[in-house]
């Protein structure tokens, strides 16, 4: 997302620390261009590999591990890999 070729003009927004202190944005974080005309707050679920398996995933995590498997699928079968 923030690539310097292919991304947006965007950084970790760190004039925001002293609101938002890092240590307790574990799930969380903010990106804001220079100019701070806009702010971008991405906020997510962290879980591991094995978690993601589809026939032993929680329930809730269910529809991420497929959608990870399908692609993981087609991008084997389009480079050719076994794995």
């Amino acid at each position: 997302m923030t690539d310097p070729v292919f991304g947006l003009p965007v950084a970790r927004a760190h004039h925001l620390d002293a609101i938002y202190p890092p240590e307790q944005m574990e799930n969380w974080l903010r990106l804001d261009d220079e100019a701070r005309t806009g702010l971008i707050e991405l906020r997510f679920t962290t879980c591991t590999y094995e978690q993601l398996q589809s026939v032993s995933c929680p329930p809730r995590y269910r529809l991420i591990a497929e959608a990870v498997e399908r692609r993981v699928t087609a991008a084997t079968q389009t480079t050719g890999s076994t794995g």
